[in-house]
């Protein structure tokens, strides 16, 4: 099932790249309601390509009783971004379980700041339900990326001005 989500952040896209690869902001971001545990971890940096990784353990407590009895008390998800420049390749995967979503994040500048595209798509190798349980993931994602939303304003706000390092070969000596 495709999906389509748009994330507007208060900040211009190099300033928004550089959020995306601070550990301390991966971190935040994978604390999503009914996340029992977590982890994230970044390696690379800006300018150059760059990869977050985020391992969530969540609670299956929202998800509707008739698909619980098929994935359990919780469920791991492994969200992997590999990004560069202002686009990134998305992989989520559930752990042990036949779901996955893929797809890519692009960013563009806009009046005042930056529009976070999301767009992919979402399979469940589940027969007979494997549409229905696609629906409830992307609602899912939906509530992931508004947690997601609010989590970058929080940090813009308490980080102040994150300004781009200037790029020393772009100089004019």
């Amino acid at each position: 099932m495709k999906f389509t989500s748009r994330i507007r952040i208060d900040a211009p896209p190099a300033v928004v790249i550089k959020m995306l690869a601070t550990s301390e902001y991966a971190e935040r971001r994978a604390q999503v309601q009914h996340a029992t545990q977590w982890h994230a971890q970044v390696s690379g940096a800006p300018p150059g390509p760059f990869t977050v990784q985020i391992h969530r353990q969540l609670s299956t407590e929202a998800v509707p009783t008739g698909f619980r009895s098929f994935i359990g008390e919780s469920v791991e998800l492994v969200q992997t971004e590999h990004w560069d420049g202002t686009s990134a390749r998305i992989e989520i995967t559930a752990t042990n379980q036949p779901v996955r979503a893929s797809g890519t994040a692009t960013m563009s500048a806009d009046e005042a700041g930056t529009t976070l595209t999301l767009t992919g798509d979402v399979v469940a190798a589940v027969p007979l339900f494997g549409h229905r349980i696609e629906k409830a993931i992307v609602d899912a994602l939906d509530q992931v990326f508004d947690h997601e939303a609010k989590v970058a304003a929080s940090w813009l706000a308490e980080q102040g001005p994150m300004q781009p390092k200037a790029n020393p070969l772009s100089s004019n000596k």
